[in-house]
């Protein structure tokens, strides 16, 4: 491919990916030969300084960035520079070796302060002593700092406050010493607290921040550690101690006002709060601190005493108490009001008849509203008995809202018989039409069938406190749709299996519901089960028409039990038993393997 040069404009053949290059910007130009390509590099390098390599002396040209740094042409003359190594004198011990000449530049610039031939030269030099001599004292002294002027602190002080000695006299012994002047002046400024002689003895007491106190027992003068103590040994103290616990004072008891003997200890504790009696025996404190009642016994009558926190006793033994339990107290009967022993309070009547009457005494208060026919059933009931009043309160009805009259403590909450059965049919209505919005999915198919068939039915009827799926109008019947899941399908779970506690509340809700249907309304429920709608529903469809064409009378009421062929429905030769059927032994085990596991 033709390019034209980028120095001298001439034409010549270069590989596309080269122009390539040049144009992503890889490249910065391209020539046709060297001298073209020396010539542009000379160019870009007018950017840049000139230097002279310092192994080779070759002139190179280096960025200005990094012109101080660059010493070197290239890195042959680096790697070079590095192998040539110089003889050098160990600073430390003076014997010959070889360095890099760039260390000797180093040294020589401050980066290095010492070059050594061997560790043990290399510690010597970095913890060289040097001999020195004081200058206030004239001592000799070793010291690793060369500025160090002084071999002690001592004498730096003392350099600042002149060099005569003056006579002193020990704090601790009272020994006369010589001191600096600068020694005094330090205790003056409070620098130091003390100035001894240097005796042993001297400095540790001078070390110590005691003083010295007089025993309280003896008088000996001792320097106790703490502030707090008083004695000045373990003798003193237990010997003050028992002086104190001796009982030589004479006192009164406080209760019986007995003359007795007391310690000062004693004295001392009751005038700070610790003892708030001081008496002659325990029976006497006893009847200070505690505070006591006389009660009578309800047996035997017997006065005794007892303390305030068990002041309702009763009995003044567990005899009497025993007896107090067997006694059977006198009481009245509620209707008749003769008196009848009875034991515990447990018993209300004196007898059944009492109590009978009783009830019946109560249940006319039901079904009245007024206070007026209250009054008049209660006169009627007591022109020959004598009768405890009851008490009465007045209550809103839940169904009509109207006010009714019933005795404290009853829970009814309607004004009549007829009101709570309205009540209870107006919730079942709410329940059933709840029950009819939420369908599954077998139900809307039933559903669909019997639509399609023209049947007229009813969904959730309710029959007293039970609801029917489909409630055929026409010919007074009931189809129930049977989940396998919630009705436990004894196909799909076979006996031995896992019951849980809801599908045994289930099946036992299904039988009562047979039985009341069965006894109270005449009717046998027709059983479609869930696998029977979704997997065979021409047999489905067969047995309703077969259930209504034969007005609900059939061998078998279960799905299960039938099976269609050539177009015609007919009962299955082997039966199966559904669980609603069964006695109630025959799966009580599987619900308490349930409970066993």
């Amino acid at each position: 491919m033709l390019y034209r040069c980028d120095c001298c404009n001439k034409e010549f053949e270069c590989f596309p990916y080269v122009i390539k290059e040049k144009e992503d910007g890889r490249r910065k130009s391209i020539c046709c030969c060297k001298e073209c390509s020396y010539k542009m590099r000379s160019e870009q390098a007018k950017t840049s300084e000139n230097k002279v390599c310092e192994l080779c002396g070759k002139s190179y040209y280096v960025n200005k960035s990094q012109f101080e740094a660059s010493k070197y042409c290239s890195h042959e003359c680096l790697s070079k520079s590095r192998s040539n190594k110089v003889l050098y004198n160990c600073d430390c011990c003076g014997k010959e070796m070889y360095v890099y000449p760039y260390k000797l530049k180093d040294k020589e610039s401050g980066k290095i302060k010492t070059l050594t031939c061997s560790k043990e030269c290399r510690r010597k030099v970095k913890n060289a002593l040097i001999e020195k001599t004081c200058e206030f004292c004239g001592k000799l002294f070793h010291s690793y700092v060369a500025q160090q002027r002084f071999c002690s602190k001592q004498c730096g002080y003392d350099s600042k406050r002149g060099n005569s000695l003056i006579p002193y006299k020990c704090d601790i012994c009272g020994k006369d010493i010589e001191i600096y002047p600068g020694k005094l002046n330090r205790k003056e400024n409070g620098g130091i607290k003390h100035i001894t002689c240097g005796s042993k003895d001297c400095n540790s007491k001078a070390r110590t921040k005691r003083v010295s106190v007089p025993c309280v027992y003896c008088g000996k003068e001792f320097m106790p550690k703490s502030k707090e103590r008083k004695f000045c040994s373990r003798e003193c103290y237990s010997a003050n101690a028992n002086k104190k616990r001796i009982k030589d004072i004479d006192h009164f008891c406080e209760c019986c006002n007995a003359p007795i003997k007391v310690s000062a200890r004693d004295l001392h504790q009751k005038d700070i709060g610790v003892l708030k009696h001081l008496t002659c025996s325990i029976e006497c404190s006893h009847k200070l601190t505690r505070k006591r009642q006389i009660n009578i016994c309800v047996v035997c009558g017997k006065k005794f005493e007892v303390r305030d926190c068990v002041s309702d006793q009763a009995c003044c033994s567990r005899e009497c108490y025993y007896e107090s339990r067997t006694i059977h107290k006198p009481t009245r009967c509620l209707y008749c009001g003769n008196t009848i022993r009875n034991k515990r309070g447990l018993t209300h009547f004196c007898g059944q008849e009492c109590f009978a009457e009783y009830r019946k005494y109560i249940s006319q208060f039901i079904h009245h509203e007024t206070e007026q026919e209250l009054e008049d059933i209660y006169a009627s009931i007591t022109e020959d008995k004598e009768v405890y009043d009851l008490a009465t309160e007045t209550k809103r009805c839940i169904n009509c809202g109207s006010e009714f009259t019933r005795i404290v403590g009853q829970r009814r909450t309607c004004c009549c018989d007829e009101c709570a059965n309205q009540y209870i049919l107006n919730i079942d209505q709410a329940q059933s039409l709840n029950m009819a919005t939420r369908n599954s999915k077998p139900q809307l198919l039933v559903d669909e069938w019997l639509d399609r068939l023209g049947i007229a039915y009813e969904r959730e009827r309710l029959f007293r406190h039970y609801y029917i799926d489909n409630y055929l109008l026409d010919t007074n019947l009931c189809i129930e749709v049977m989940g396998d899941y919630w009705h436990f399908n004894i196909n799909r779970y076979p006996l031995g299996t896992r019951m849980h506690e809801k599908t045994y509340k289930a099946i036992t809700r299904d039988k009562s519901k047979h039985t009341y249907m069965k006894n109270k309304e005449g009717v046998e429920i027709l059983y479609l089960w869930e696998s029977d709608i979704i997997n065979e529903p021409s047999k489905c469809e067969h047995l309703i028409m077969h259930y209504i064409k034969l007005d609900g009378v059939l061998d078998n009421y279960h799905s299960f039990n039938y099976e269609v062929e050539d177009g015609v429905i007919r009962l299955k030769q082997n039966l199966t038993v559904p669980y609603q059927e069964m006695d109630k032994s025959c799966y009580n085990i599987m619900l308490i393997k349930q409970h066993n596991h």
